[in-house]
Parts: structure tokens; sequence; C-alpha cells
């Protein structure tokens, strides 16, 4: 019996972004430390993490060295692959000049974009982001068995694409799961990061081959916006076992993250919006009264925004 734990994005950084109200390294640090806590508990061989380790490749050399200190701590090999956030330009020939390829370098992780990796007889492989993710669909899938050193019995493919349950509804690059059904290739095990919200795990079977596939996106370990979905969200993990030719996973909430609503703050998106609203309803009276022609324009800016009260920063950008 072989066990893994896997989670979502990290995005190590060391700044906040302007919607958390704690301090996000610190939160971050204590939810990998959980992580390891699980390793170690269910003795895993390893964790595997899809993608956006950090934040970004501009990350200071003193982030990065609290980030190494605590990744020595792990009790199991990380097994990862470059997100987009970790070269910042979807470029993977630049990993080896970014913090993840300076990470890898030293082996704390282990990268498998490019170079497999056997933990008894299971092969894991992965795709980093690049400029063709979610437009080459076989991303998502593993056909280099010919490499193997051996014939695994199980596989498990990391990638970092847009991975979703249904269409957004706006124009962005993604790929459905229900297409995936149809690729030739599809490993035992699929893990997909980049998509924070997360779907848990699905069971598809590859309408070629008829073999069935595990698709899991526990979502992401740390919360960098505020949007409803991300407040509410569970923050959690995935357990994986594998027993021969038995494959199952659960999910798992870590008890060290707090609830959204105590780290992130909305102010920001709702100043905004009220914002959105005044001008627009400082330019609808704009136009009403604009019907008169005995008033220059700037004129009628300063009166309206004298009889309607509005706040200075307003009436600038109106003028």
């Amino acid at each position: 019996m072989v066990k893994f734990i896997i989670t979502g994005d990290w995005h190590w950084r060391g700044s906040n972004s302007k919607n958390r109200l704690d301090n996000y390294q610190e939160a971050l640090t204590t939810k990998i430390r959980e992580v390891f806590t699980l390793a170690k508990k269910h003795n895993a061989a390893a964790i595997l993490q899809p993608g956006d380790l950090t934040h970004s490749p501009n990350i200071s050399l003193n982030t990065l060295g609290d980030f190494a200190d605590l990744l020595r701590e792990s009790p199991a090999p990380i097994i990862s692959i470059p997100g987009n956030h970790d070269t910042g330009c979807g470029n993977l020939e630049v990993l080896p000049r970014t913090p993840f390829g300076l990470l890898s370098r030293l082996g704390l992780i282990w990268n498998v974009h490019g170079s497999n990796k056997f933990i008894r007889n299971i092969l894991i492989s992965g795709h980093g982001y690049n400029y063709q993710t979610d437009i080459d669909k076989l991303q998502y899938t593993f056909s280099d068995l010919a490499k193997a050193s051996v014939m695994p019995t199980t596989t498990i493919h990391l990638t970092h694409g847009m991975l979703l349950e249904k269409a957004p509804g706006f124009d962005m690059r993604y790929t459905l799961i229900s297409e995936l059904e149809l690729l030739p290739y599809l490993p035992d095990v699929l893990v997909v990061g980049h998509e924070h919200i997360g779907f848990g795990i699905k069971e598809i079977t590859n309408k070629v081959t008829g073999k069935r596939c595990l698709v899991i996106n526990p979502g992401a370990l740390g919360r960098l916006t505020a949007h409803l979905e991300e407040i509410e969200r569970q923050i959690q993990v995935c357990l994986l076992t594998i027993d021969g030719d038995k494959i199952s996973a659960e999910l798992i909430p870590l008890q060290s993250a707090k609830p959204g609503h105590e780290v992130l703050s909305r102010e920001h998106i709702e100043a905004e919006q009220e914002r959105e609203e005044r001008m627009q309803k400082f330019l609808a009276l704009l136009a009403e009264e604009g019907q008169g022609k005995f008033m220059e324009v700037l004129d009628i800016i300063e009166d309206i925004a004298a009889r309607e009260m509005l706040p200075e920063e307003v009436k600038q950008e109106a003028l």
C-alpha cells in the first residue's frame, strides 16, 4: 500500500495581498506544516503539488530562504511542476533562473515536468504550465511509457491547467473534465492545480480505453482573493491510497485554516463597486445637464459635483 498527500496551489510570497486581514506568510506556513504532519501521520510516500508553488519568480532572497527552511521540514519528498506563477510568463525555458528552478536544483522539490519519477511501481509524471496549456489538451495525458524502465502498475500525472466542470461563461482558455474522457493515454490519477476553488475528486471513464481515471483538485492551499466562493470554501487536501489495483481518495479539511471571513476582507471590492456606481450616476447627470448649451463642460462638472456633494477624486476623474 502506498499513500500520497495531494494539495493545490501554495503561492508562497512574503507580502500580503490587499484583502488579507492576517499575515499571509505565517498562515500559509501553519497550513504547510499541517500538511507535513498529515504526510507523517499517514506515512505518505510523497506530497504531490501541481504548480504555483511560489507566487512570483521575483520573490526576494529572504522570502525564498524562509521557504527553503520550511521545505526542509517535510517528512516526504515534495513532487511538483511549474505553474504560471512560478515562471511568470509561461516559458518553461526560463525555469532554471526562477526560485522554483533553484529549489529543484537544491533537491528541496522534485520537478516531474519532463522527468518522470518512480515510487515503487508507481510512475509519476507531469506537465508544467506554458503558452499551449488548455490549447494542447494532451498535456493532461501521459503517453511516454516507452521510456519507463519498467512497466508501472499505476500512473499519476500532474498538470496546471484550467480544468473545469462547466464552461465559465466568459472568454478564457479552459478544458472541461468531460473532454478528458475522449483523450488517449489518460493516467490512472490526474492531479490538477491552477483553479483555486477546486472541484475535489471526480471519477471519469476513458472512452478510448475504458479505463477509470480519478481527477483531483482539492483547491488552493492559500487564499489570495476575497471573492465569495473563496471566502466560503473549505481549505483541504486529499489523501490518495494505492493498494495494488485499488485506488481510493478522500478529502481532509485542514484544521489550521481559519474561516475565510476571519482572514479576508471585501472592503476594497465593495469600495470599488460603490465608486463605480457613483461615477455612473455622475456621468448620467452630466449627460442630462449637457443639454443646456449655455454652460461650459467644466462648469457643468463643477456644478453637479457641488450639488451632489461628490468626493473630490470623483470630480477630478470626470474632469
